[in-house]
């Protein structure tokens, strides 16, 4: 699992004030508004006595639906903690997170700790065969330092905007990204696969997938 304690450097500081920023926007934007009109006091004691006289009609059915919506939960919540064991046991649709991958962002002080999933098994040819040809193939340093956290940046903000993600999710798919750009600086190689003109990115150390962009279209994870 890509779970890993991060000593904060200042793109960090600056990348988390950003993100801590955004998401207090979108939180405020996001916020239902309030309704603060009134409606006449004869309207309001006729809808009360329609509310009254179609409360018990619609009781029963009412509470069909809650049981129905119930089981539909709890038959969502086995199934979001099923994942293949790795690749090739998983279905073919899209890519899966595998094994015991949980997502999760803690932090301490200085230090964060933050995790995505595990992509067991996931090559670049089994990618492919998948997701198809990317739309570019990257694996120029200047472009993983520069390039690579702020246009995934601007995915994650987008996909939390569309009620994709959660703050804990967004924030450690973020936090995986800007490891992978700090682990660049200081030497390490990746390749990057690039798809829906930029929208989605996967990252593959050597020939094995450890980041891509959380986008349900392409992926999946609990």
């Amino acid at each position: 699992m890509m779970s890993k304690k991060i000593t904060l450097l200042a793109t960090l500081f600056l990348s988390l004030f950003f993100l801590t920023a955004c998401m207090s926007d979108f939180q405020s934007y996001f916020k239902p508004e309030e309704t603060s009109s009134r409606a006449s006091s004869k309207k309001q004691e006729k809808s009360e006595k329609e509310a009254s006289s179609s409360k018990k009609s619609s009781k029963a059915s009412s509470s069909k639906k809650e049981k129905k919506e119930s089981e539909t939960e709890t038959s969502s919540s086995k199934k979001m903690e099923e994942l293949p064991a790795n690749a090739s046991e998983a279905p073919t649709d899209k890519i899966y997170a595998t094994g015991d991958s949980v997502v999760y962002y803690r932090k301490d002080g200085d230090t964060l700790e933050a995790a995505t999933p595990d992509y067991e098994g996931y090559t670049k040819k089994f990618v492919q065969k998948i997701l198809g040809e990317p739309e570019n193939v990257l694996n120029d340093p200047k472009y993983l330092v520069e390039t690579f956290s702020e246009k995934e940046r601007e995915n994650l903000v987008k996909l939390y905007q569309e009620g994709h993600l959660t703050d804990e999710q967004l924030r450690a798919f973020w936090a995986g990204a800007i490891d992978i750009a700090q682990a660049t600086r200081f030497g390490q190689t990746y390749t990057v696969y690039i798809y829906k003109q930029g929208q989605v990115q996967l990252v593959f150390k050597e020939d094995n997938l450890i980041y891509i962009t959380p986008n349900p279209e392409v992926l999946y994870f609990n």
